[in-house]
């Protein structure tokens, strides 16, 4: 394994033997259960047979360990920054060097949680928002100010694109959505969102609770909505890796929110279950909904399903809009 070079910044490693368990298919767990205090960082190896995998996605399980805000602000607040050491490159690229600026690094607020509900932050779209990534690591920064300032970090998932890409099914509904391809080099886009004034036009609402000004899609090929839940019928026998949905949940107010572009931000959780020989598996909880994004849930081991098997997209605390959907 080639050296890893310093973190920028030179923050102080408090821990860096955590191992890898619970490996899928095409993504790594790491259980760490750690408390951070500002500028301390943690490192976390990436087993070497997932180094020729390129990023996709980074799941951060975080919460800031000791309260300290006051009404709706907070004086003190707790910040993790991951940054992941590019086995091609060698540096150190954090989420959005090709979006955000130096200046937030992609800085993820660790909110003041009980410990059994932890934030969910879904770092999304790593090929466009920082290029392609071969991870030989990853480091979690504790990048907030002040001595209550610290955050627990529960535990992060690194997804990769998967070895078999091959497409088993595709839904785009909001026209102009695609998926990202590492081996053509092409990122996502999206029909709604940012460039759309906050806007989803053909998306599938789920946790629908107003009608919005644009129009919606309800039902189709192998697909339909029940009870504001997005049902995906699976239409032959295949073997799949995981399921991609292209989601938002930007409120359709006509209103400038804090990232400047237009409708207020939403707050919408994302659930994905499958339903498989009529038993319910959960493939992913929780996730934080971005204004636009792709989201994705992995089985632990590829899973053959068969016609009638579904796939069930929902939402909590806020309605979300399903731009696409893609199971590889």
């Amino acid at each position: 394994m080639s050296k890893i070079l310093p973190i920028p910044g030179n923050p102080k490693v408090i821990g860096s033997s955590f191992p890898a368990h619970g490996e899928k298919n095409s993504s790594v767990c790491y259980d760490i259960n750690v408390t951070l205090h500002p500028t301390e960082a943690i490192i976390l190896s990436v087993p070497e047979t997932y180094q020729s995998m390129v990023l996709d996605l980074i799941t951060l399980s975080h919460r800031k360990a000791h309260p300290t805000r006051s009404k709706d602000w907070d004086p003190e607040p707790s910040y993790s920054r991951i940054l992941v050491f590019d086995k091609k490159t060698r540096a150190w690229l954090y989420w959005g060097v090709n979006k955000f600026p130096a200046v937030s690094f992609g800085d993820k607020l660790a909110e003041s949680r009980d410990a059994d509900n932890p934030e969910i932050e879904a770092l999304h779209d790593w090929v466009a928002y920082s290029g392609i990534i071969y991870p030989q690591a990853v480091c979690i920064i504790n990048s907030g100010n002040g001595a209550g300032a610290s955050s627990f970090i529960h535990s992060l998932i690194v997804d990769f694109f998967p070895k078999d890409t091959s497409v088993k099914q595709l839904w785009i509904f909001s026209p102009g959505t695609v998926f990202a391809d590492p081996k053509k080099n092409s990122n996502e886009l999206f029909g709604g969102g940012e460039s759309y004034k906050g806007q989803y036009p053909y998306a599938v609402a789920i946790n629908l609770l107003k009608t919005p000004s644009f129009p919606l899609s309800e039902k189709g090929d192998s697909y339909y909505l029940q009870n504001s839940q997005l049902h995906i019928v699976v239409d032959r026998e295949y073997t799949f890796s995981r399921i991609e949905v292209a989601v938002g949940d930007t409120k359709d107010t006509g209103e400038f929110n804090k990232d400047g572009h237009i409708g207020s931000l939403g707050g919408a959780k994302l659930d994905i279950m499958l339903i498989r020989k009529n038993k319910k598996q959960y493939l992913a909880q929780n996730l934080n909904v971005p204004p636009q994004g792709v989201l994705k849930a992995s089985p632990r081991k590829r899973l053959t399903v068969l016609p009638g098997d579904k796939f069930i997209i929902s939402a909590e605390r806020d309605p979300a809009y399903v731009m696409g959907v893609r199971i590889q």
